[in-house]
């Protein structure tokens, strides 16, 4: 188990189809099996009430930036590690 004195956030980056999601349920499994208090954020954007990609608007972009950065700071003052399908 690797030490850890203070919180961290792992973000997870990358095109459509890089495995994102894949890889950060992964990880955030193998931490909680390890006995970290870990929390788990999946993609945002899919809440979205805007239209998103072709179509994303500003409203969309500012949804999604606002609802990201509450979902963080919730997440961090209820534990150690966080890792995050997406980031902004």
């Amino acid at each position: 188990m690797i030490e850890m004195s203070r919180k961290r956030t792992i973000a997870y980056i990358g095109a459509q189809s890089s495995a994102k999601s894949t890889r950060s349920y992964s990880t955030f499994i193998e931490l909680s099996l390890q006995g970290y208090d870990v929390g788990y954020i999946t993609e945002i954007a899919r809440d979205c009430p805007y239209d998103i990609n072709e179509k994303t608007g500003l409203l969309a972009q500012r949804w999604i930036l606002k609802n990201q950065i509450k979902e963080e700071m919730i997440k961090r003052s209820h534990h150690d590690v966080v890792v995050m399908d997406r980031s902004v």
